[in-house]
């Protein structure tokens, strides 16, 4: 038996593996992982192919690809082949030397940029530099001028002008508490519906709810 999506047909998926694939969409730490699940397993619901294009804001060729590499090779094509992504700028061994830089300069990464255009004549940006430390197991800080010390007269002074105690952000507390409002319904606790739209209808009950409470 075969299901059909508007001009695809996609073989029936048998209960463990319809299980196994709600078990990735939940869990899975990749995004595009958990979209090809979520994908598939809209298809066994029936869901049409002008919807699945909205959902997942993705072309119908896209959603063709998904669903033919799934025909062909099964789970192993939820995730992406070794190669994919973004391609390296630098050797192996150019990583290595720009961490001995970034080493040597840990107040700025300004002149780490500057060595890598004057050594192999590329430009990069600093949240580059970042990447290549992380993949390094290093964190990237700016220092602080007189930590543990007393604080620069001048920029203390400037800075205890601008801060006239508490500081509310435009609107910020009537997200926070609309926030807290809904938190009051059981069904919005924990956001595990398949689709967006499910979500929504239930914030648009949970809010009449709260009006009718409140006109009552």
């Amino acid at each position: 038996m075969k299901i059909r999506v508007s001009m695809i047909f996609l073989r029936e998926i048998n209960p463990l593996s319809l299980k196994l694939l709600e078990r990735i969409y939940r869990q899975s730490q990749y995004h595009h992982v958990r979209q090809r699940a979520h994908l598939l397993i809209l298809v066994c619901q029936g869901i049409e192919l002008e919807e699945l294009m909205t959902i997942f804001n993705v072309s119908s060729k896209t959603i063709y690809n998904w669903i033919n590499r799934w025909e062909s090779e099964g789970m192993v094509r939820l995730y992406n082949k070794p190669g994919r992504g973004r391609k390296r700028i630098f050797k192996p061994e150019q990583e290595a030397e720009i961490r001995e830089w970034a080493e040597q300069e840990l107040r700025q990464l300004k002149k780490t940029l500057q060595k890598i255009k004057s050594s192999w004549d590329i430009e990069v940006s600093t949240e580059t530099i970042k990447r290549i430390l992380i993949n390094f197991y290093m964190s990237w800080h700016r220092m602080r001028r007189d930590v543990g010390g007393e604080p620069d007269p001048i920029e203390y002074k400037e800075k205890s002008e601008q801060t006239k105690g508490f500081v509310l952000l435009k609107k910020r507390w009537v997200v926070e508490r609309t926030f807290g409002w809904l938190m009051g319904c059981r069904r919005l606790v924990r956001d595990y519906k398949l689709l967006p739209k499910t979500s929504e209808t239930f914030i648009y009950l949970a809010m009449i709810r709260i009006m009718l409470r409140r006109l009552a």
